[in-house]
């Protein structure tokens, strides 16, 4: 028999429901903002990942050359800019020793060292020091034969701490190797300093290690078998061409790529294929670095790239600091850029004066250096030098190619 269901009931019946929809809807919408939320968060974390992992140079470090620390003093300096700052450079051997250090050639003082590792290390940047630099083949094969080996390395160590006194309470971080250039003689020796400062380095301090890099442009067969023992290896990217080049041609001073112009393939220079030469007998990507020039070539009486020489009429090739450039040459020159070697120039036709061709790094050519460093995975980049790229007093900014690189690479210190 049926029940028949009275009009307070049917009504109650009916609150029930709408109660259990209600219930069933929050809990749909409960779901969906969980998943909502959610998705939110991933993509959140997602974008901070993407930030933490943005490519940047592991390493920007710039040298430091003593015979301009006066004009460029060390508190004037944007240490956000670079990771590491090379204090150039002590020079192998001394008249009455060869295992010596020569301070006093490129001005490298007790003061400003010391003022030097004080500011620095207060930016929270590592300080090194070089030994040696262009031309020095001589003086390591002295300073590294079998009989000066052994006091040549400790020599070193003990002017990375002063003895272990320190300058003022500070030390340099490490030390950076400026062999030039490397022959085929000369690897042997270069394996036994490399294997022994390395040895004492270590031993100064064996939970961490002094940094220890390399400045280098040949023998990449050799720094294959050697990158182990360096932190850093460093290919000179700059001073690619001039009039001892056997390509005689006018070029670019520190070209990214070289473009393969024919019939000259494969004989102009480029950072490129310098790390190609580098990694090819298997030294790694991360640990290579290749160079920014706060110098440029000029060119007299050639007014372009590619412009054919003569050994008999051997071009006059002078080097310019780029705050020169900036100030002599950049009013009355055309400003150029070579896609193809992603290189910039001035060219002046000596409508007004002289006739040029000037090669040099800008602040576009820095950008591309730098992507092209992220690009291929590799450690980082040099600068040579920071006095080079130091203006004038009235100029808007004083280190516009620094900035440059700071901009681009994007360093978090």
């Amino acid at each position: 028999m049926k029940r028949v269901t009275s009009k307070k009931e049917f009504l109650s019946g009916i609150l029930r429901r709408n109660n259990v929809i209600k219930v069933l809807l929050c809990l749909v919408i409960g779901m969906f903002l969980t998943g909502a939320i959610a998705q939110l968060s991933n993509m959140n974390t997602a974008d901070a990942k993407q930030n933490i992992t943005h490519p940047t140079p592991k390493w920007v470090t710039a040298y430091y050359a003593g015979w301009k620390q006066n004009e460029l003093r060390p508190q004037d300096i944007d240490y956000s800019a670079i990771t590491t700052i090379v204090n150039f450079a002590a020079v192998p051997g001394l008249k009455d020793d060869p295992a010596g250090l020569d301070l006093e050639l490129n001005q490298m003082t007790p003061e400003n060292t010391t003022l030097l590792l004080k500011v620095a290390h207060s930016h929270k940047t590592k300080v090194l020091f070089s030994v040696g630099g262009a031309a020095t083949s001589k003086r390591f094969r002295q300073a590294t034969n079998a009989d000066n080996l052994d006091d040549f390395t400790t020599n070193l160590v003990s002017l990375m701490t002063n003895d272990g006194k320190g300058y003022n309470g500070e030390k340099y971080d490490g030390i950076d190797l400026d062999w030039e250039p490397v022959q085929d003689s000369d690897r042997e020796s270069y394996k036994k300093l490399v294997y022994q400062l390395r040895a004492k380095l270590n031993a100064t301090n064996p939970q961490h290690p002094p940094i220890l890099t390399a400045a280098v442009k040949e023998q990449p067969e050799l720094f294959a078998q050697l990158q182990s023992k360096f932190d850093q290896i460093n290919i000179m990217t700059y001073d690619l061409a001039g009039n001892w080049d056997d390509s005689q041609l006018t070029w670019h001073d520190s070209a990214l790529y070289n473009g393969e112009f024919p019939p000259e393939e494969g004989r102009l220079p480029s950072a490129d294929s310098l790390v190609k030469a580098f990694m090819h007998p298997g030294v790694k990507a991360n640990k290579l670095g290749i160079g920014i020039d706060f110098y440029g070539k000029k060119w007299q009486s050639y007014t372009n790239q590619l412009q054919k020489w003569s050994k008999n009429s051997q071009p006059n090739v002078k080097e310019l600091a780029y705050a020169d450039i900036v100030r002599t040459y950049y009013p009355q020159a055309t400003h150029h850029w070579d896609q193809k070697a992603q290189a910039a120039y001035l060219s002046h036709d000596g409508s007004k004066g002289d006739k040029y061709f000037i090669s040099f790094d800008n602040e576009k050519s820095v950008s591309s250096k730098i992507n092209y460093v992220n690009q291929q995975q590799l450690g980082g980049v040099i600068i040579w030098e920071l006095g080079g790229g130091w203006l004038p007093p009235g100029a808007a900014v004083r280190d516009p190619l620094l900035q440059a690189v700071k901009q681009a690479s994007r360093l978090h210190k």
